[in-house]
């Protein structure tokens, strides 16, 4: 079963020149919805395995919902699933989430499990440092590309965002 949906959302420009969020371009996906939503990350080679929550993006507040106790898949993207797209996570860069991806090495697999327990594994490939105005992340999510891409803090004042990149390996549904 699939279904038709539209993605948008909105990014919060971090710097002080800033007073309105940035709108993120829509775009409509057919994606497969039996697995369900991520709930859960691994990454055992540098001891990640963490709950996922929803992302979504408050107007009002103008920020996205984040804590110390787990990641979050941002809403604005697609779920895992065995056809394309973009799923992004995003976490603080603090020991007991993503702070541990300063180990990661090209070739290591996450894992990403859905609520209709799907296990989705993605191979590391690269990263990418962007200043947090940086939306492209969102409006170059294709539906074409198949891809996790984590996202979190880094610099010495977590000024800057890290991106981190893996291509779709399997799925075991």
């Amino acid at each position: 079963m699939a279904i038709s949906i539209v993605l948008i959302g909105y990014h919060y420009q971090e710097a002080q020149k800033a007073q309105a969020p940035i709108f993120i371009t829509a775009r409509t996906s057919t994606i497969p919805t039996e697995n369900g939503l991520p709930v859960r990350i691994m990454v055992p080679d540098i001891r990640i395995d963490i709950p996922i929550a929803l992302g979504n993006y408050d107007p009002t507040k103008k920020t996205w919902n984040i804590s110390n106790k787990a990641a979050y898949f941002a809403t604005v993207t697609t779920p895992p699933n065995t056809v394309s797209g973009t799923t992004l996570l995003y976490a603080h860069n603090s020991k007991n989430l993503f702070g541990p991806t300063v180990d990661i090495q090209p070739g290591n697999q996450a894992t990403v499990v859905t609520a209709g327990g799907a296990k989705f594994i993605y191979t590391y490939t690269g990263e990418n440092v962007v200043a947090p105005t940086d939306t492209d992340v969102f409006n170059k999510a294709s539906t074409t590309s198949h891809q996790l891409i984590l996202l979190t803090c880094s610099g010495s004042w977590n000024q800057k965002r890290r991106l981190l990149y893996f291509e779709f390996t399997k799925a075991l549904l």
